[in-house]
């Protein structure tokens, strides 16, 4: 009787294994699908909607709340925005005028969107607790350092391609219509949560599939324009190779200056936890839609998925070393 028990538990941890990387196997998935020259009909309507909804769901997940703590939270909140919106753009900068490729990479202004991207949300907070950090300190940087980004990173792009790219921007027109696609869905999220509306407990529920599978949707049009425009596939194998040293080197070398430079600060070990995770990850949930709804904005021939592969590739690789670390810090 022993091996018919055992299949069926090896198929519930089949199922169970899937259910928690469904997201990085849709990845895979968007990359053949784009690859065979499958393009999805309305694709500039598709963005603008999924991107609504998507920070909609977000707005429901910060109106959850962020509780303060009286132990120093604007020490460690203060030292994860310098970190995610200064630090690490002046590392991300050094590092490519160091090696020549500020310049001359094809990914040049995705690593600049990159640099000025938010901290994550859920992964940082889930890796805070598992570790043994100050979950209340995580909470109130995540929400605050995406807030803050909702207004920063439009900047930001703008400010690149006027100087780098020399591209004449209507100012208002393009903040006109970032209000409509990012702040305005995130306050009524926000405010539906905070006021507690029927069915939003529901929908905070679900914000992070929802969020996932319309981030596949909206891979999919951007990756099957620049397949069909000859963007991607133009690409070479230095090129991406290219692409992962740098993301990796970013991530080993910015989480390193974080811990060690949060041990200057005199945080206590449970605090400098907390920052670790918040200052030293990116957003690839706010960051993918945020990235292209500002490149939309400005014009759809901007919009390539060019400039989304190394927030896509930086992230699983903080994930992978976020993830070995928890173990290490929840022993000390």
């Amino acid at each position: 009787m022993a091996p018919y028990r055992q299949v069926p538990m090896r198929r519930l941890q089949m199922i169970d294994r899937l259910r928690q990387h469904w997201f990085t196997l849709g990845l895979f998935g968007v990359v053949i699908v784009s690859l065979s020259g499958f393009g999805l009909p309305l694709g500039t309507v598709i963005i603008p909607i999924g991107v609504w909804i998507i920070f909609l769901a977000q707005g429901v997940i910060l109106g959850e709340g962020s509780p303060h703590s009286e132990q120093n939270w604007c020490g460690t909140l203060t030292f994860v925005l310098c970190w995610n919106f200064l630090l690490f753009p002046l590392v991300t900068v050094g590092l490519l005028w160091v090696t020549g490729l500020w310049e001359q990479s094809d990914f040049a202004f995705g690593y600049w969107l990159l640099a000025f991207l938010p901290t994550t949300i859920a992964s940082a907070v889930a890796m805070t607790s598992g570790a043994g950090g100050r979950v209340e300190h995580a909470l109130l940087a995540t929400v605050s350092s995406n807030l803050f980004a909702v207004w920063l990173v439009p900047m930001i792009a703008v400010f690149y391609l006027a100087i780098e790219a020399e591209i004449e921007i209507a100012l208002w027109p393009l903040v006109l219509r970032l209000l409509i696609l990012i702040v305005l869905p995130l306050l009524i999220g926000y405010g539906l949560r905070r006021f507690q509306f029927p069915g939003t407990a529901k929908l905070a529920g679900v914000a992070r599939p929802l969020t996932q599978g319309i981030l596949l949707l909206i891979l999919l049009v951007a990756f099957s324009r620049s397949f069909t425009s000859g963007e991607l596939t133009g690409l070479n194998f230095g090129a991406l190779r290219e692409l992962l040293l740098v993301c990796g080197a970013l991530v080993l070398l910015v989480s390193a200056l974080v811990w060690f430079s949060a041990g200057r600060f005199h945080f206590s070990y449970h605090e400098r936890i907390s920052v670790f995770y918040c200052a030293s990850q990116k957003s690839l949930a706010t960051g993918v839609p945020m990235i292209g709804s500002v490149l939309l904005a400005v014009g759809p021939e901007n919009a390539s998925a060019i400039n989304l592969l190394p927030i896509l590739c930086y992230s699983p690789m903080q994930l992978l070393l976020g993830g070995y670390l928890v173990p290490y810090f929840s022993r000390q």
